[in-house]
């Protein structure tokens, strides 16, 4: 069976569930693809919107967030009316290689499908992976096979339209590497880690957004004895400013984030859908904190709704849970209400029962 994944070059989250799917699809004698959605749109228009978010969304969260509210659905319809004229070329690669299905892990991706099903005889089967905690604008203008979201969100999205039959509750997936919990001792060994001393750490998804110069130094104060490991994801300039700092230690892009997961004390991390799901899978205690408002403003909502991370919705409210987070114990209300919820929520490996779906609805 062959299969392509359609990403999207907006943050590294669509990238990391692609990747997840495909690692699973392969281990099933797959042929598998991942692909970004915007290679199929004129230079200008990829940049524009690669980009034109990254910037938004590193340096002016605010306006992000605003835009994203005041203009979430009618913005919608006018990138689904935009994607029409690219599905003469998706259709054509889609030919071209002889793939079975497609699996869009971005709701760009599937409106291109959508495209590309109504304007030729088509007979690739394609379906649409939520990302986010939260129903995506825009996925009620898709047509794919089904609608893969996180556990406990079916009612939110059939409330948007979404034929409850299409929709299956999987969660979001995530590779193999975050399940395979290793103690924190050992993890801390591969990372070549002081075994005895407080660690947190700040990850704020690929691109490092938000005031995290600003908030490491003030973390660090907590814990003196301690260090603050942030990972800074593709920025550089991040990096090179955290260098110079006392008890910081910045981390460049790594593959480790499994292993640094289960090293830490604390992890501390914005909202995003992917990030979120990995440490909490880890287990380890979780802060997440409201760094762009929009989608992730729901995200962090959900989890702390269903008690599964301490959120600081303001900036002040950090430190705070950091501390509340390095003092919890397995053996309070909260701890034992968190283990329930990460069993509820995460105990179920999401992109093994995805490629279940699509591999059943291919045969």
């Amino acid at each position: 069976m062959k299969i392509l994944f359609l990403t999207c070059s907006t943050g590294g989250g669509h990238n990391s569930a692609a990747k997840a799917l495909a690692e699973e699809a392969s281990s099933r004698g797959c042929s598998c693809t991942i692909k970004n959605t915007l290679d199929f749109v004129s230079f200008g228009r990829r940049i524009f919107i690669s980009k034109g978010h990254e910037v938004m969304y590193k340096y002016a969260p605010g306006l992000y967030g605003l835009l994203y509210d005041k203009s979430g659905e009618k913005s919608s319809v006018t990138a689904f009316k935009s994607f029409e004229h690219c599905a003469g070329k998706l259709h054509a690669y889609l030919m071209e290689n002889g793939y079975d299905a497609v699996v869009c892990v971005h709701v760009f991706a599937a409106m291109m499908m959508t495209h590309v099903k109504k304007q030729f005889d088509n007979h690739v089967k394609f379906y649409l992976v939520a990302t986010d905690y939260s129903f995506t604008p825009g996925s009620s203008l898709t047509t794919p096979e089904k609608h893969f979201v996180p556990v406990g969100l079916s009612k939110e999205f059939a409330a948007h339209g979404i034929d409850r039959d299409l929709i299956t509750e999987t969660g979001i997936p995530v590779r193999k590497a975050f399940y395979e919990k290793t103690g924190k001792k050992e993890a801390r060994e591969s990372l070549d880690l002081n075994p005895d001393s407080v660690l947190i750490l700040l990850s704020a998804g690929s691109m490092g957004c938000g005031h995290l110069k600003r908030l490491a130094k003030s973390i660090a104060k907590i814990t003196p004895q301690g260090n603050v490991a942030v990972l800074c994801g593709n920025n550089k300039r991040l990096h090179r400013q955290l260098s110079r700092k006392k008890n910081i230690m910045p981390v460049a892009f790594t593959t480790s984030v499994p292993q640094w997961f289960c090293a830490a004390d604390v992890i501390l991390t914005k909202a995003g859908g992917l990030t979120t799901t990995e440490a909490a899978i880890s287990e380890t205690p979780l802060v997440i904190m409201n760094a762009v408002p929009g989608l992730e403003i729901h995200n962090l909502d959900f989890f702390e709704n269903n008690h599964l991370a301490r959120c600081a919705h303001t900036r002040d409210m950090v430190c705070p849970m950091v501390e509340k987070a390095l003092s919890d114990t397995p053996d309070t209300a909260y701890a034992r209400k968190k283990k329930e919820s990460t069993k509820i929520y995460f105990g179920s490996r999401a992109a093994s029962a995805i490629i279940d779906k699509v591999i059943e609805g291919t045969a």
